[in-house]
């Protein structure tokens, strides 16, 4: 979920974690993340430390008892261990502490990887991907047509388990994910567990490669009903979605159902101007922070004119939910499907000195209607539950096996008088 104020310098950002100058500037990036990839950016001015700080914050030096604790080690571990991982281990642990599971520390390399996501465009497998809430592992959510995971049998519901031998949870996602990418043609262990073949495990190595994210995809459903489905808002979906649209407009359609279905979120931009095209003018979100200041995405395009139906289930999340609750709550057309995640706070990712990052919950994000949706999520105006499984499984079935979008396609219907 991602941009509060435009990403106009999100790749001056880039190139300064490329290059590793001694000396960064900082940035502040405003964001909604959904614990797996998919943030929202924000960037802001430079970030600068109170002075009226509390004494038990000023009092704060893990210097002393970090050297205690190595000498320690030198001293009696039999094990060898490295300086530079044991620090940085320290740093993943000191953001661990603060209890919330969207604040995080982030190394150079994981950093770049993640700005690097939002474009669209990154080398790695071809999935994307998620954490799954009820065992904290890192679930499949999509598998990227002709990509190596598709060469290599994975399946939407997988979990991966193991990344080069390496266990991997949501408890280290980022770090999974950087090493998930990698080089062009190189190769990279991965170990998944199967549960709906009976719990299998088994390791598969896949080929990384260049891979462009499809974030929208459409067609045209009973001849007039067009369709559009968002995996993920990044800088390319806007684009990606107004030439889908229009081209279901040429085509003729009457009325559209816009699919976000275990869509994690992606850039607040992206789906701000998506949202723009589709309600009235007005307030499409808000958010406010500790202090109560509010900062106001506003749309000011005339409101599509034809029937809505948006689809929603419980892992469309953050930058999802801002769409849903604008359509909501504008009354712009129907949701349709299962409650949805409910992730409503927002993430400022701050860079520090030597490349790396942190981001941290700085406010919440409301709907028009000022609502606040995080741990409740958006129940739909007509709700069709489905199990996980299949849930996870919307992109692959068949439409008449999917009753979520038959619901949908009943509402454009009657909307449209056939």
């Amino acid at each position: 979920m991602e941009e509060i104020r435009e990403l106009r310098e999100l790749r001056d950002i880039r190139e300064d974690v490329s290059r590793e100058k001694g000396a960064y500037r900082t940035h502040f990036l405003r964001g909604m993340i959904f614990g797996i990839v998919s943030v929202i950016l924000a960037l802001s001015v430079a970030f600068f430390v109170g002075a009226n700080r509390s004494s038990s914050l000023q009092a704060l030096d893990p210097g002393p008892k970090m050297q205690e604790i190595i000498d320690i080690l030198h001293a009696h571990s039999v094990n060898e261990f490295d300086i530079e991982i044991l620090t940085e281990a320290m740093f993943i642990g000191m953001l661990y502490g603060v209890g919330d599971p969207y604040t995080a520390y982030m190394d150079r390399r994981t950093l770049a990887s993640f700005l690097e996501n939002t474009e669209g465009r990154y080398a790695g497998i071809g999935v994307r991907v998620q954490i799954d809430q009820t065992d904290n592992l890192i679930q499949v959510l999509q598998v990227f047509p002709n990509g190596p995971s598709a060469a290599a049998g994975l399946e939407p519901g997988d979990k991966i388990i193991r990344v080069n031998s390496v266990d991997v949870s949501g408890a280290n996602f980022d770090e999974a994910i950087s090493m998930l990418r990698g080089t062009p043609q190189t190769r990279v262990g991965v170990t998944i567990l199967r549960q709906h073949a009976g719990s299998a495990v088994f390791d598969v190595d896949i080929n990384r490669a260049e891979v462009e994210v499809p974030s929208v995809d459409h067609r045209m459903l009973d001849q007039d009903i067009g369709y559009i489905r968002i995996t993920n808002f990044d800088r390319m979906t806007y684009p990606q979605f107004m030439s889908a649209l229009n081209s279901l407009d040429q085509s003729g359609m009457r009325g559209l159902v816009i699919d976000v279905r275990n869509n994690p979120g992606g850039l607040l931009d992206s789906v701000v101007r998506i949202t723009n095209e589709l309600v009235p003018r007005g307030l499409i979100v808000y958010t406010e922070d500790k202090h109560g200041n509010r900062e106001e995405m506003r749309g000011n395009s005339r409101q599509l004119d034809i029937p809505l139906v948006i689809l929603v289930n419980e892992n469309s999340a953050s930058a999802s939910e801002v769409l849903a609750g604008a359509v909501r709550d504008t009354q712009s057309g129907t949701l349709v499907g299962n409650t949805t995640f409910g992730k409503g706070v927002v993430q400022s990712l701050f860079q520090l000195s030597d490349g790396s990052g942190i981001r941290v919950t700085v406010a919440r994000y409301y709907t028009p209607g000022g609502y606040s949706i995080h741990g409740e999520g958006i129940t739909p105006d007509i709700l069709i539950p489905t199990d996980r499984e299949t849930s996870m499984r919307v992109m692959s079935l068949e439409q008449w096996q999917d009753e979520q979008l038959t619901a949908a396609m009943n509402v454009v219907r009657s909307a449209i008088g056939r």
